[in-house]
């Protein structure tokens, strides 16, 4: 097992954190655009009790995502086959509901990888999908509208849930680019 030393990359590895103490307390959490279950494995590396759903719009994700986890976790991993562009938190409590028999305001996290293709500064100014925050006209900026929906209707059901959900822990992953100034960003 790896050894977990300040100043080394593996602090930052969640797989190799440190294991939380036991509990007998189920924990459920909820990982949204999973791709290959960071989030996910984190938690069920670390809580014998974790129970994660993993979603993301891949048809076809559903054998390659479990790939990513470890055998010994797949029990306590559910794979959800879903376009998030329209989740609300009706959608959210039912897909609780229906997959643990649990309440929403029994989720202890929820975590969103959010496309930032779109957003992304490593063009130098030079977007081929946006004009500064603004999509390109035509073709060359549907992807950027696409994302923009998308993350507009995410961001908006988290911060729903934020104020409904005080004990649940929301964290949305982005780096540091144009996502920070978007409207949907900056009304968080």
């Amino acid at each position: 097992q790896p050894v977990n030393v300040p100043g080394t990359p593996l602090v930052d590895e969640p797989d190799c954190a440190p294991m939380q103490a036991p509990t007998l307390t189920p924990t459920y959490h909820i990982e949204f655009a999973c791709g290959t279950a960071s989030h996910a494995r984190s938690k069920l590396a670390r809580d014998p009790q974790a129970h994660v759903i993993g979603i993301d719009i891949r048809r076809d994700w559903h054998k390659q995502v479990y790939d990513f986890i470890p055998p010994e976790h797949h029990g306590r991993f559910t794979y959800v086959h879903m376009d998030l562009t329209d989740m609300t938190i009706a959608k959210m409590a039912k897909l609780a509901r229906d997959t643990w028999g649990i309440r929403l305001r029994q989720l202890t996290t929820c975590h969103y990888s959010p496309p930032c293709e779109t957003y992304s500064d490593a063009h130098h100014g030079r977007s081929p999908h946006r004009v500064g925050l603004h999509p390109r006209p035509g073709p060359e900026g549907l992807k950027a509208r696409q994302h923009d929906a998308l993350n507009g209707v995410m961001l908006n059901t988290l911060r729903e849930l934020s104020r409904t959900n005080q004990h649940t822990i929301i964290s949305i992953e982005q780096p540091v680019c144009s996502f920070r100034h978007m409207p949907f960003t900056l009304k968080l």
